[in-house]
């Protein structure tokens, strides 16, 4: 393999921020639509966020055209619409993926609950 690349997953306020600078050179579309002017809230709407993750795909190809590794994608990525690109960009790097979700306490206790392994809710 040339390079790894982290592709964090989880929702928003679960840790995956402070998971992934630990891990590389990070990259990130909330990070683009933070950086134009005014307060996040105000910047963002749909042509705004795709156009995030459009530059946000762009940087991370040429980051692997260069052969920088490791490299994490911290965007949500919960659905596959959103992962798929960067692993099809990994796969054509010759780039091994690796799929990291926060290791925060609370995170943990959480994706406990949603897998079912805390609390057992009877059926109707």
């Amino acid at each position: 393999m040339r390079g790894l690349l982290y592709i964090m997953r989880g929702v928003p306020g679960s840790g995956k921020s402070t998971l992934a600078a630990t891990l590389g050179t990070n990259f990130s579309a909330d990070a683009i639509i933070e950086a134009l002017p005014g307060l996040y809230t105000q910047n963002w709407n749909r042509e705004r966020c795709d156009r995030a993750h459009a530059i946000c795909r762009w940087k991370v190809w040429e980051a692997m055209k260069k052969g920088i590794t490791p490299l994490v994608i911290d965007n949500i990525n919960i659905s596959r619409k959103l992962a798929l690109p960067y692993a099809k960009m990994a796969k054509e790097w010759d780039y091994e993926v690796e799929i990291r979700e926060s290791n925060t306490p609370w995170w943990l206790e959480i994706a406990k609950l949603l897998k079912g392994e805390v609390l057992k809710y009877p059926r109707p």
